[in-house]
C-alpha cells in the first residue's frame, strides 16, 4: 500500500498526539515563563536572552522519547511519515512556541505590572515606585551600526533568531542521546569560536586594513549581510539533516 509523504489528517494526529501526552507539562511550562516575565518584562536584554534560553530548551527536548527503547519504538510505529513528524517537531518548535511566547509575555507583563503598582501604593515599601504598563517589546528603536535611525518591528528579528537556534537544538535533540542541551551548546559554541577565529584570519588575508570611515562602513555592511545570508542558509540545512537523522533511526 502506497502512504503519501504528506497527509494534513495524520499531521492533525500527530499534533493531537502530543497535547494529550503533554499537556500538564505544558501549563507548568507556559506558567513557569509567564512568572518569569513578570520579573524581567521592562528589561529588553533579560527578555530576549530568556527567550532565547527557553526555546533552546524547549527545541532541545523534542526529540528526547525517541532514545528510549520503549517510548522510541512506539514513537516510530506511528502511523505517519518522517516528513510529517519533522513538520509538526518545527511548527512546535517554532510558531507554536513564538506564539506561546507572546501570550506568556502579554500575561506576565500585565500580572507583574498589576501586582508592581499594588505593592507600591503600600505607605511603607518605598522602594517599589509606580511603572506603566508597558507594550514597548512589540516596536523598538534600532540602530544599525549607529548610522541612521529606523522603526523596526522587533518581533521579526527575534523570530528568526529562535528559527535559527531553535533549528539548531532541534537537531540535537535527535542527535545527542543524553544532555542535549549541553552538548548542543558546547558543539555550537565550539563551532562558533572557530568560524570566529577563521573569518578573522580571512578577513586579515583578503581584506584591505580599514583606515577611512567609507572603508569601514562599507566592510561592516558586507560582513551584516554574508551574517544575514548565512543564517537563513543554515535554518533549513538543520531541519534538512533533522530529518535525515529522523530517518536514519526510524532504520
Amino acid at each position: 500500500m502506497k502512504t503519501s509523504a504528506f497527509n494534513f489528517n495524520r499531521i492533525g494526529l500527530l499534533f493531537q498526539r502530543y497535547f494529550y501526552e503533554n499537556f500538564i507539562s505544558e501549563l507548568i511550562y507556559w506558567g513557569v515563563v509567564a512568572i518569569v516575565f513578570m520579573y524581567v518584562r521592562n528589561h529588553f536584554p533579560s527578555l530576549v536572552l530568556f527567550i532565547l534560553i527557553t526555546g533552546a530548551i524547549y527545541a532541545a527536548r523534542y526529540f528526547r522519547e525517541t532514545h528510549s527503547p520503549k517510548n522510541g519504538i512506539a514513537y516510530f510505529m506511528i502511523p505517519a511519515t518522517q516528513l510529517e513528524k519533522l513538520f509538526v517537531a518545527i511548527v512546535m518548535t517554532s510558531m507554536y512556541y513564538f506564539l506561546m511566547m507572546i501570550i506568556a509575555f502579554i500575561i506576565g507583563n500585565f500580572l507583574g505590572s498589576l501586582l508592581n503598582n499594588m505593592l507600591a501604593s503600600i505607605n511603607h515599601l518605598y522602594f517599589i515606585k509606580h511603572t506603566p504598563l508597558s507594550w514597548e517589546f512589540f516596536n523598538v528603536n534600532f540602530v544599525p551600526g549607529g548610522i541612521y535611525t529606523f522603526r523596526v518591528n522587533y518581533l521579526v528579528i527575534l523570530f528568526v533568531l529562535l528559527l535559527f537556534t531553535e533549528s539548531i537544538f532541534l537537531l540535537g535533540s535527535i542527535y545527542f542521546k543524553k544532555n542535549n542541551f549541553f552538548l548542543t551548546f558546547l558543539t555550537g559554541a565550539v563551532t562558533f569560536i572557530l568560524l570566529c577565529f577563521l573569518f578573522y584570519f580571512t578577513a586579515k588575508m583578503g581584506f584591505v586594513s580599514p583606515k577611512s570611515p567609507v572603508q569601514n562602513i562599507l566592510f561592516g555592511k558586507i560582513v551584516s549581510y554574508v551574517i544575514q545570508l548565512f543564517i537563513f542558509f543554515l535554518i533549513p540545512f538543520f531541519w534538512i539533516v533533522t530529518y535525515f537523522r529522523l530517518t536514519e533511526k526510524q532504520v
